[in-house]
């Protein structure tokens, strides 16, 4: 498996299996919270997001991201979290601008 390249590549190397794969029957809470349409857009931004946070000088490789349910308010705004290797942590809006970022390390 590749992870996401490095930022300092002009076309960092996008590993999209990072991207959660939302079902009913497996993701009950967030369908019931969302519906089908919000999911679908919860996926939009989530692969924004991967592809912003690849580019971030910042982050040397992307490894985990997720819906964050504190955050985010059905049915507007989606934050999603993007982890990277060297532990900076990113939080995006739906339309893939940095909301705010930490250093976890």
């Amino acid at each position: 498996m590749l992870l996401t390249g490095c930022s300092t590549q002009v076309a960092p190397v996008i590993d999209e299996s990072l991207l959660p794969v939302y079902s009913p029957p497996l993701h009950t809470n967030t369908y019931q919270r969302w519906g089908e349409e919000g999911v679908q857009r919860i996926s939009r931004a989530q692969r924004q997001a991967l592809y912003a946070i690849a580019r971030q000088p910042a982050c040397d490789q992307v490894t985990f991201l997720a819906l964050t349910e504190t955050m985010s308010q059905p049915p507007a705004t989606i934050v999603t979290f993007v982890e990277c290797r060297n532990l900076w942590r990113f939080y995006i809006d739906q339309d893939a601008r940095v909301l705010s970022s930490e250093h976890r390390g």
